[in-house]
């Protein structure tokens, strides 16, 4: 959401700063070929000016030194045209033109004939000026319009800013969340398998102690059980030999009788 707008501010800044050099442009174009000459105005320099900064969006401080390049650049326009103005609202300088041109005539009646007949010339020449400065002052209105665009563009700006650090936020405090709950989990792990080994040793140990018990019985069982037939063998013998041996005395006794 946040990447989207980013890039839907940054097509609208590129959007005005086109509109600017548009406007910039056709302002060069409404000025007369000796003024531009004059003052060495080439019309496409802004576009070469401020090519690589629209390219450049959407870096905030491009987009801001574009609109300082615009600014400027109307401004300086704004002067030439002013300076045309005067030129062509002073007829004095004109009558200068006059006397200094080698090919004017000295007489009279062509002096006034040649004002009489520059009359309309000068007055469409000022239609025309008026127009230019019609177009300026529109020009002047489209760029506040576009100023109070680009102050809106920049409040969604930085607003979609604001939400891409929120957003950071957010993401930097989940990790931080997933890295105490994964140490959590480690610790409990670690913390039942010490429980768990301890438990298993200690049934070990008991099953290992009963086992011994079990065996030291099972033994004193077996050496009692051997003792009792052993005893039992040993007095039958004794028993068998002592019966052999008096049967051996009574025939020895029948003998000697």
């Amino acid at each position: 959401m946040e990447e989207a707008d980013a890039s839907n501010v940054a097509e609208a800044e590129r959007r005005y700063l086109l509109s600017l050099l548009t406007m910039a442009e056709e302002l060069l174009s409404l000025l007369p070929e000796t003024v531009k000459k004059k003052y060495g105005i080439i019309k496409g320099t802004l576009a070469v000016r401020l090519g690589s900064k629209i390219s450049n969006l959407p870096k905030t401080s491009n987009v801001a030194e574009g609109i300082t390049s615009c600014c400027e650049e109307f401004a300086r326009l704004e002067v030439l045209l002013e300076q045309e103005l005067q030129l062509e609202s002073n007829p004095d300088v004109h009558g200068n033109d006059d006397l200094s041109n080698p090919n004017a005539s000295n007489s009279g009646t062509d002096s006034r004939k040649s004002k009489t007949g520059s009359q309309p010339g000068r007055e469409m020449r000022q239609m025309e000026i008026n127009e230019i400065v019609k177009e300026r002052d529109e020009a002047r209105m489209e760029i506040d319009r576009l100023a109070q665009e680009l102050h809106k563009s920049n409040g969604l700006l930085e607003n979609a800013i604001l939400r891409a650090l929120q957003a950071e936020q957010m993401k930097t405090n989940y990790d931080k969340w997933i890295k105490e709950t994964e140490d959590q989990y480690q610790a409990t792990i670690e913390m039942h398998e010490h429980e768990l080994r301890s438990y298993y040793e200690e049934v070990m140990e008991t099953k290992l102690k009963q086992a011994e018990a079990e065996k030291r019985e099972c033994l004193r069982n077996l050496r009692s059980e051997l003792e009792c037939k052993h005893a039992k063998a040993l007095a039958s013998a004794q028993a068998s030999y002592a019966e052999k041996l008096q049967a051996a005395d009574e025939r020895v006794s029948n003998m000697h009788l």
